[in-house]
């Protein structure tokens, strides 16, 4: 994530006389990261939780303790 904040979803390339954007590789890596997520969490039959969902299952643990 740091490498696609500090270059963008494309570079520039220079290789001896050529000269050209392309695009940036962690964007790719990223995505299929984040779609073999998403495919998990569909297998599982899970959802994603907000963090107002886990601050309360965390709130209603420590006033149980």
């Amino acid at each position: 994530m740091k490498d696609i904040q500090k270059r963008g979803t494309v570079e520039y390339f220079k290789n001896g006389t050529q000269e050209m954007w392309r695009d940036n590789k962690s964007v790719d890596k990223v995505m299929k990261t984040m779609e073999t997520q998403r495919k998990l969490l569909a297998e599982l039959r899970l959802k994603p939780a907000s963090e107002r969902e886990i601050i309360g299952v965390v709130a209603t643990v420590e006033e149980s303790a």
